[in-house]
């Protein structure tokens, strides 16, 4: 939890920052914008517990993400090869203080949907850290936004010497104000045979004029 709190004061120490530097005019488009800031609270296909997470659009359309957690922290880099449907790039972190890296790739056959296929490598396993390489993780996952308030999904996931699970999810969005949204997801983890419930809560900056 500790570790959870000091990432979370370190994430509003970043919005204080690019929001301050968001207030500043300038000619000059910036290299790094926020696009939202997110904390949830509760469990889902990829997070559990207190979690802060940061997006941003860089000049080239590429995007990257933060996340982590008490348990956890890793970025993905997705740059764009093909303008609003397809992007690939690198992604790492450290789960339970085991280091992994791997692709991540986001294809989008029509605007509302998107497929995705993450991997991630790591030196050993959760515990026992060794030389040889092992694959940590395998996700592969379609998502539809059919209206802008409903998402659906379906996630297929391989974690560490874990079962593959299936994770079919639905969410609801409810925006408080034009830049804040308030997001209840709930996703039935199949192999455990238990619902996941999920609170978000986002912010997005307001679009440049």
């Amino acid at each position: 939890m500790k570790k959870g709190l000091l990432f979370l004061a370190a994430t509003f120490s970043i919005l204080s920052v690019v929001f301050a530097q968001q207030t500043q005019p300038t000619e000059q488009p910036k290299e790094v914008q926020l696009k939202s800031a997110e904390i949830s609270w509760g469990d889902s296909a990829f997070t559990s517990g207190l979690t802060a997470s940061l997006f941003f659009t860089l000049k080239n359309s590429s995007t990257l993400e933060l996340v982590g957690n008490s348990e956890q922290f890793y970025a993905v880099y997705d740059m764009k090869l093909i303008k609003d449907k397809l992007f690939i790039g690198p992604s790492g972190g450290v789960f339970k203080k085991l280091p992994w890296v791997g692709p991540r790739v986001d294809y989008f056959p029509i605007k509302q949907v998107m497929l995705m296929y993450w991997a991630g490598y790591s030196p050993g396993r959760i515990g026992n850290l060794k030389s040889d390489v092992k694959s940590f993780y395998q996700e592969y996952g379609v998502y539809a936004t059919p209206e802008k308030h409903l998402s659906i999904g379906y996630t297929l996931i391989k974690f560490d010497t874990n079962k593959t699970d299936h994770l079919p999810t639905v969410a609801y969005s409810y925006w408080l104000k034009d830049n804040l949204r308030l997001k209840l997801s709930y996703t039935h983890d199949v192999t455990a045979k238990k619902p996941l419930f999920c609170l978000y809560l986002m912010y997005a900056p307001p679009p440049k004029k």
